[in-house]
């Protein structure tokens, strides 16, 4: 991709951080309090009323459930800092919604980021290939009626319904011309095509071809599409590494294990791939290094039941103790037990990536605590070698870390067994 559309790589992860947000992590379902996460801005103000009149024991998401209609159809961690060179561009964005709807709503972030960023155009539609689209389905989107938005460094806007029918498995797009600013924070990997106009392109967004998004671009500033249902469905949100993300795993095929899962379940329930490569559980946060995206991504869409965490690799790799780790799990089952849903851990399959034998010793240990919670997704036993303890050459997508699509069939197989011992419409779902 060309330098000028590729966001700047800074030396170190920007985690916004708020006092508020800390007690957030403590006292999440308690009194009505809701979990803004670690990002400012990722309340959710409709649920502050209705919250007070709610029964004792009812989380502050579940009573957003019960008065907003919408549930979340898209979504994805934007964790890294960037930046565009230079403005008078176009991108186009591409999000598989997960279900069938007649109206969405786009969320747009800036954050993390220092300076603000101005869109002059908004224009969402319906992917035909690459990023073509269908004319007759383009929609202008707005945000409180006006067209320009202006986010400034560490904001967010929802965007004003749109009516627009769409389906489980249908790919949508927003192009936003962007007017001013070099803000972009970003998502490592790309699942789908997403791709930006040369610097000094203009205003492309109303282009039904995609010949103008030249720049192959990562997934930036959009994170999270909302959809009107037209019935409800059960979600379970993931937060992972590069295992959930799918890095390397062929762009366009949605061959994550969330795609698949998603696929095969035919419409019953929504996966929300909050994976980001490289992520670590013992990541800088405060109160105990808890990372930041479990509060500000994974907890914050209404409609979740079940939270599934697959985490620990890279903490092995950089020489984290198991015992560490395993206090990181224990505050996020505090966090997901207070937001009344489901916890389920996966264990960390072998590495074949040069793991010191004093590393192999804690991812052992580490998978051994694991499996003493109450639902376990065995990827360790599914996808190591027993008796060389890193990952299984049929599985293996060629860097010995990372599976490949066979290895991503039995990622799946093993999840959906998981998510299929989930008390309620959840587990029925998947297990159907």
């Amino acid at each position: 991709m060309a330098a000028s559309h590729r966001a700047a790589r800074r030396a170190g992860p920007l985690r916004r951080v708020a006092l508020t947000c800390v007690l957030a992590l403590l006292a999440i379902g308690g009194g009505g309090a809701w979990a803004t996460g670690l990002y400012p801005g990722r309340g959710a103000p409709a649920a502050a009323a209705p919250a007070a009149a709610a029964p004792a024991k009812a989380s502050a998401k579940a009573v957003l459930a019960a008065v907003s209609p919408w549930r979340t159809g898209w979504a994805l961690s934007l964790a890294h800092p960037g930046e565009i060179q230079g403005s008078d561009l176009t991108c186009r964005l591409v999000a598989r919604v997960g279900l069938d709807g007649s109206q969405v709503r786009f969320r747009l972030v800036n954050y993390p980021a220092t300076s603000p960023v101005t869109f002059t155009h908004l224009v969402a539609a319906v992917r035909t290939q690459g990023l073509d689209v269908d004319p007759a389905s383009r929609r202008a989107v707005t945000v409180g009626g006006r067209a320009v938005v202006t986010l400034a460094a560490g904001a967010e806007v929802l965007t004003d319904p749109i009516p627009m029918p769409v389906h489980r498995g249908q790919d949508l797009t927003l192009s936003l011309a962007v007017g001013a600013g070099v803000s972009a924070p970003w998502h490592f990997w790309s699942p789908q095509s997403s791709g930006c106009t040369t610097v000094g392109g203009g205003d492309t967004s109303t282009q039904a071809s995609g010949a103008s998004f030249s720049q192959r671009s990562e997934d930036r500033w959009l994170d999270e599409v909302r959809v009107l249902p037209k019935a409800p469905v059960p979600t379970v949100a993931v937060y992972g590494d590069s295992l959930t993300d799918g890095l390397f795993l062929p762009v366009d095929t949605e061959a994550r294990w969330t795609d698949l899962l998603q696929a095969r379940i035919q419409g019953r329930l929504v996966a929300l791939n909050f994976g980001v490569a490289g992520d670590q559980i013992t990541g800088r946060a405060p109160l105990g290094q808890l990372p930041s995206r479990v509060a500000s991504d994974v907890m914050a869409p209404a409609g979740v039941s079940a939270v599934v965490v697959e985490m620990g690799s890279n903490d092995v790799k950089a020489g984290a103790s198991a015992q560490a780790i395993l206090a990181q799990y224990r505050l996020i089952a505090i966090l997901v037990a207070k937001a009344h849903e489901t916890l389920i851990v996966a264990t960390v399959p072998g590495r074949g990536d040069d793991l010191p034998a004093a590393a192999e010793h804690q991812r052992q240990l580490l998978n051994a605590g694991l499996r003493a919670y109450p639902i376990v997704a065995d990827l360790d036993a599914g996808l190591t070698d027993p008796q060389t303890h890193v990952l299984r050459g049929a599985y293996d997508i060629g860097d010995h870390v990372h599976p490949n699509t066979a290895g991503v069939d039995v990622m799946t197989r093993i999840m959906r067994d998981a998510i299929g011992r989930v008390p309620g419409a959840l587990g029925v779902a998947a297990a159907r």
